[in-house]
């Protein structure tokens, strides 16, 4: 029972059929399901839970205070550990339910990394949110987390020893991106011969890494005039207050 349901989530279920489909329905059905993978992880990515948590919870926008960004950090910032936390979690389950269930629909390697790059576009530019979100870190983890758990040893690694030796959390999540493509492109081409779907997988990777250290363009150009904000895991005294001086990242 467990072989079937792996299998079933490796290949996934329709990708199972295509091979015995005409050449061009086949194509045309593949091109299809990714698309519905991509749209399917954009709809769940686009629930942003640091702007559901901030209205639901303080009446409020996140987006108003601080760094300016949908995020999780900012959230901690503004309001406190509890709120941060539901929206860390959130923003999790919301990668994690989109990867898992598009890996079962058209395989890992076509469902699952179409619908990771969907995840992290709608946390970025959430269509129910006038397309202002976040910048991806926590979605983008929790993708690699069922996507590639190796990668994502490595990946948070990376992160924690920059955040722990720097206090930059915008540095730690950009050199945690820069490494996932390298991570995917060793996983898929090391050896001698490549997975059916690495190429489309590294594609997927890279978008991924990119989106993600765009949108800290602005704590890069902080980093490097040395006014990048450190973090510090306590929230503000009253919201708002560092809003002028608070500008970090996610």
């Amino acid at each position: 029972m467990l072989k079937i349901i792996s299998d079933a989530y490796s290949n996934g279920l329709f990708t199972a059929v295509i091979p015995q489909m005409p050449g061009g329905i086949a194509t045309a059905v593949m091109i299809a399901g990714i698309v519905l993978c991509a749209l399917i992880g954009y709809v769940l990515g686009s629930l942003n839970f640091s702007l559901i948590v901030s209205k639901k919870m303080y009446n409020d926008d996140v987006r108003e205070h601080g760094s300016k960004n949908a995020g999780t950090t900012n959230m901690m910032r503004t309001y406190g550990a509890k709120a941060a936390g539901i929206t860390i979690l959130g923003d999790i389950l919301k990668a994690i339910v989109a990867v898992v269930l598009c890996s079962f629909l058209m395989g890992v390697m076509h469902g699952g990394y179409a619908s990771a790059v969907g995840a992290v576009l709608g946390h970025v530019f959430p269509v129910f949110y006038k397309f202002r979100g976040g910048k991806g870190v926590a979605t983008a983890a929790a993708a690699i987390l069922v996507l590639n758990p190796i990668a994502f040893a490595i990946v948070i690694g990376v992160f924690l020893l920059t955040v722990i030796f720097t206090r930059f959390i915008s540095l730690g999540s950009v050199l945690a991106a820069a490494v996932f493509p390298l991570l995917t492109y060793y996983t898929y081409f090391s050896g001698t011969s490549a997975f059916p779907g690495s190429g489309f997988a590294f594609i997927c990777s890279l978008i991924i890494a990119l989106t993600v250290i765009l949108k800290h363009h602005e704590n890069l150009s902080r980093l490097a005039h040395g006014n990048e904000t450190k973090f510090k895991f306590k929230k503000s005294k009253k919201v708002g207050k560092n809003d002028e001086n608070d500008k970090n990242n996610e």
